[in-house]
């Protein structure tokens, strides 16, 4: 696609002017259509409400806080998973594809905004969840964002052929991972655990 204007790419598409990056805005209004079709249903098929979830949750991934409004859709669909058939959706779920379809339109990222200083490491779970937070220089922020955008390491629990106790090791038994020292001196801010105040991680982490 290089030279190419309003070429779309794996459902994706980079605005030449506007430069934002998401799914074509056809795709989106299509999706927007499909979703108020099913709203106006008394009963819908549990196969249509899983294929709609499947393509909101592709044009959330532009924007993945988005995601945070499909908790109820999750449980109601897999609720059908083993043995499909016709559903009345609850009042959660009926009320998250609303949302999630008025919010479509959001569902891109600008490609020339500022880089944010401000970096967050956060943890969610149904024992509870916390957050801690600091302000770095740009220059550090870019560097840590081209580490964090890498498919992470994957720990493979227990021993095996070239691991040790889930940590892959070389020839001699050592680790080759290079140890990476971050600029974390000076102060994070941090907020303590919290109870569990939601049902799902998905809406700890929008939170």
């Amino acid at each position: 696609m290089d030279g190419e204007a309003n070429v779309e790419f794996q459902a994706a598409q980079v605005h030449e002017t506007q430069h934002w990056l998401g799914t074509t805005v056809r795709r989106r209004w299509l999706h927007l259509h499909a979703s108020l079709a099913v709203l106006g249903q008394h009963r819908v098929h549990s196969k249509a409400l899983e294929r709609l979830i499947g393509k909101g949750s592709y044009i959330d991934s532009f924007r993945p806080c988005l995601r945070s409004l499909r908790s109820a859709q999750y449980v109601e669909v897999a609720a059908f998973a083993e043995k499909p058939d016709w559903m009345e959706l609850s009042c959660d779920c009926w009320g998250e594809l609303l949302i999630s379809a008025l919010l479509v339109p959001l569902a891109q990222q600008s490609l020339s905004s500022t880089w944010c200083r401000r970096i967050e490491c956060y943890d969610a779970a149904p024992g509870g969840h916390g957050r801690s937070w600091r302000m770095f220089d740009e220059a550090d922020v870019r560097s840590i964002a081209g580490f964090a955008d890498q498919a992470p390491p994957h720990t493979v629990l227990g021993n095996r052929d070239g691991y040790v106790g889930g940590v892959p090791v070389d020839e001699k038994g050592k680790c080759p991972l290079h140890r990476v020292h971050l600029p974390i001196d000076g102060f994070w801010h941090e907020t303590p655990a919290l109870g569990d105040t939601f049902t799902s991680p998905l809406r700890k982490q929008g939170r």
